[in-house]
């Protein structure tokens, strides 16, 4: 399912970006970096969603020691995905020359505007909506 949402992404980029001219190489590794980044995320939501669950439990017992590891994971987990989606735009830097990463943009940009959707976290929202 992801792989489908990924070549579709691609396809709409590649039309509505305007002279995209993403080379073959360019294409399987964006790819790659889609399958990779998507893969990350959905790790992190299952480890999310456990220390939430944990963080229920410790609160529901009235167990505050446990309820303060649960809420440093969580923001530890908060670090860990900022520092990911960091390197992820540091990794999606190298496969595309400034030119064509500035289309991408500005489609993305676009788009999200027309929907009356945040630009904040557009990668966020990309990856998650190619994981689902």
């Amino acid at each position: 399912m992801a792989q489908a949402k990924i070549e579709g992404l691609l396809t709409q980029w590649k039309e509505k970006s305007g002279k995209l001219e993403l080379t073959s190489d360019q294409e399987t590794k964006i790819k790659q970096w889609f399958a990779d980044c998507v893969e990350k995320l959905k790790q992190r939501k299952e480890g999310a969603r456990k220390v939430i669950g944990d963080l229920k439990t410790a609160v529901d017992g009235g167990d505050d020691k446990a309820a303060e590891e649960n809420l440093q994971k969580l923001r530890e987990g908060l670090r860990q995905h900022d520092q990911g989606r960091e390197k992820a735009l540091d990794e999606f830097d190298q496969i595309l020359k400034p030119n064509q990463r500035a289309r991408i943009v500005l489609f993305a940009v676009s788009e999200a505007k027309a929907k009356g959707q945040s630009v904040e976290h557009l990668l966020d929202s990309i990856l998650s909506g190619v994981a689902e």
